[in-house]
C-alpha cells in the first residue's frame, strides 16, 4: 500500500482557496488510487472541519503553531512506519525539508508553495519601485522569503504550482520536468457546472469573496473601496458591494465602514456568498499563486472583473468570457458597464462558464496529478 502524508500550514478547508483547493487535490488522489494509504499534518491555530477531513484522511494530526517546526516534526509518533512520498504545502513547510528528508530518506519530497514568493517580489519591483523603498521593511521581509523559497525548491525533489507563471518562475532551480504546474480547479464539493443560478434585472450587487488574512487580499480590498467604489457609488446610486469571506479584521471592517458597502463575512457555501449578486471581482494588485475565485464565480455564472495579475495565465480572454481591469477608472469603468447591461453580462456568463468548463475540472488534471503523485491508476468505476 502506497502511503502519502501531507504536510500543510493551513488545514485543507472549504473556508480559502488553498484549503478548498487541498481538499479536491486529495480526494481526486483517493479517487485515483483507493487503496491509498492518506495521513495529514496540520496547524491547529487555524479552524477546520475535522469530520470532513476525516472523509479523505485515514489519520490527521493537529499540531500547535510552535510545534508547527523540524523539532515538533521529529518528536511526532505516526501509526506507519514511513511513507512513500511527503507533500509539503505552502511556504511555511517548506522549513520542515530537512526534517522529512532524515526521517525517510528514501520518501520522495515535493514542496507546493501555493503563492510563489519569488514572483511575487518580482512583480512587486515591476510594478513600483518607489513604493518598495517607502515600504522598506516589507520589501526586505519579501526579499528574505524569496530566498528562503529559493532553497526549499532546490532540497525538494518535486515543485508543485498551482500556475503556469509560478512554473516558469521557479523552473530554472530545477532539472527539466521537476517543476510541475497542477492549477486550482472548481470544486465538485462547493458547486456544479449546470447549477448557476439567476441574476434578477435589477440586481446591482458586486461580491468580492476572498480569504482576508491574506495580504494580498487586504491589499486589493482597501484599492478598490478607497479608488473604484467612489465611482461606482456616483455612477449607480442602486448599486451595493458585499463583501465575503473569513479573516475580516477590526482594521478592514473599519475601512469598510461607508455606504453601500455590506460585510458578510463567513458563510458555509461559496453559493450563500454568490447568490443575489450581478458580478465577482478579483482585484489582485500583487502577489502570485492561487486565483480559484474567478473560477467559482465562472461555474456559478457571475461575470468577473479582474486585474490583469489575478487571471495571468489563465484560459479566460478580455471582452470575450472576462473584463481585466488594469487602473482604478478602467476597473469602475468595466463593473458599470457590466451592471447597466444585462445582455452583456449574460454574454460573459456563459462565455465564462464553457472556459471552466472545458479548462477547470480536476478530472482532466487526472493524468498529471498520477504522474506528479506517482500514483497506480485503480479509478473508482473504471473511469
Amino acid at each position: 500500500m502506497k502511503r502519502v502524508l501531507l504536510v500543510s500550514y493551513l488545514p485543507p478547508s472549504r473556508t480559502h482557496a488553498g484549503g478548498q483547493r487541498l481538499l479536491d487535490l486529495y480526494a481526486e488522489l483517493k479517487y485515483i488510487q483507493p487503496d491509498l494509504h492518506l495521513a495529514l499534518v496540520t496547524c491547529s491555530d487555524h479552524g477546520f472541519d475535522m469530520d470532513l477531513l476525516k472523509t479523505i484522511f485515514d489519520k490527521v494530526h493537529c499540531v500547535a503553531g510552535d510545534q508547527f517546526s523540524k523539532q515538533g516534526m521529529s518528536m511526532l509518533t505516526f501509526d506507519n512506519p514511513g511513507f512513500d512520498l511527503v507533500d509539503l504545502q505552502y511556504h511555511q513547510s517548506g522549513a520542515l525539508i530537512g526534517a522529512f528528508r532524515k526521517r525517510w530518506p528514501s520518501a520522495t519530497l515535493i514542496f507546493a508553495p501555493m503563492e510563489s514568493q519569488l514572483r511575487a517580489l518580482k512583480i512587486a519591483f515591476a510594478k513600483n519601485k518607489r513604493a518598495l523603498w517607502r515600504a522598506w521593511k516589507n520589501t526586505l521581509g519579501l526579499a528574505r522569503n524569496a530566498m528562503m523559497e529559493a532553497c526549499y525548491v532546490m532540497k525538494a525533489d518535486k515543485v508543485v504550482t498551482v500556475s503556469d507563471s509560478d512554473r516558469d518562475m521557479l523552473a530554472f532551480l530545477k532539472p527539466a520536468g521537476k517543476v510541475i504546474c497542477l492549477p486550482t480547479c472548481i470544486s465538485p464539493q462547493e458547486t456544479s457546472i449546470d447549477g448557476a443560478f439567476e441574476v434578477s434585472n435589477e440586481s446591482a450587487t458586486i461580491v468580492f469573496f476572498a480569504y482576508f488574512g491574506s495580504r494580498t487580499n487586504q491589499e486589493a480590498l482597501y484599492w478598490f473601496i478607497q479608488e473604484v467604489h467612489p465611482a461606482i457609488c456616483r455612477a449607480l446610486p442602486n448599486y451595493r458591494f458585499r463583501l465575503v469571506g473569513h479573516g475580516i479584521d477590526e482594521l478592514l471592517l473599519k475601512t469598510c465602514s461607508i455606504g453601500q458597502v455590506e460585510v458578510v463575512g463567513a458563510v458555509s457555501t461559496i453559493r450563500d456568498a454568490l447568490e443575489g449578486a450581478a458580478l465577482g471581482i478579483t482585484p489582485a494588485l500583487s502577489g502570485a499563486g492561487i486565483r480559484g475565485k474567478i473560477h467559482q464565480y465562472a461555474a456559478l455564472g457571475l461575470p468577473c472583473v479582474a486585474s490583469p495579475i489575478a487571471c495571468e495565465g489563465l484560459e479566460y480572454k478580455d471582452g470575450e468570457s472576462i473584463f481585466i481591469a488594469n487602473t482604478s477608472h478602467e476597473f469602475s469603468e468595466a463593473c458599470i458597464a457590466l451592471l447597466r447591461d444585462k445582455k452583456l453580462r449574460e454574454r460573459i456568463r456563459e462565455n465564462a462558464m464553457s472556459v471552466c468548463r472545458n479548462h477547470y475540472q480536476w478530472p482532466a488534471w487526472r493524468p498529471e496529478i498520477t504522474s506528479t503523485y506517482e500514483l497506480n491508476i485503480l479509478l473508482c468505476g473504471g473511469n
